[in-house]
């Protein structure tokens, strides 16, 4: 459970800190029409674990706009979080990744190593692999598709 908090915690951060940087015409949230995601054309696209995302063109900055099979938008910076195992295991994992990688990050109190990769199809492999092969680890790329709502 705490695991799991600790995840959730840091993906909306993670996903909130990218949302500054994202510059285009889309809306986080917004759920396009089958007629507006036609005129899209086709889109490259990514699997994590058995969920496939679309990305959107025209994205700037460190994060780029994603879509879920429903056509909603989501944003995603291209990070994977690696928790439940020992920063240096989860960095000896990451070292097959190195040419791919433009930066890590340790948080020692969360117990978790971030890696930021240079693209989200490259992220999405190392996701998927690392997934299998760290045993007991949790392996995740944060892709928000909502912003917390204060009340």
């Amino acid at each position: 459970m705490y695991k799991k908090l600790i995840v959730i915690a840091a993906s909306i951060g993670l996903g909130l800190s990218g949302l500054a940087h994202a510059q285009s015409n889309y809306q986080l949230g917004t759920t396009l029409t089958p007629a507006q995601i036609s005129e899209l054309g086709t889109l490259k696209s990514f699997t994590v674990g058995k969920m496939t995302y679309r990305i959107l063109p025209g994205g700037k900055g460190e994060s780029t706009f994603v879509m879920n099979h429903q056509g909603k938008l989501g944003i995603c910076n291209g990070e994977v979080l690696i928790s439940g195992v020992s920063s240096d295991q989860a960095k000896n994992a990451l070292s097959a990744y190195q040419s791919s990688i433009v930066s890590t990050t340790v948080y020692d109190s969360l117990k978790m190593v971030s890696a930021k990769f240079s693209n989200l199809q490259e992220a999405a492999n190392a996701r998927n692999q690392l997934a299998t092969t760290l045993a007991g680890a949790t392996v995740t790329l944060p892709i928000t598709f909502n912003l917390p709502k204060v009340r």
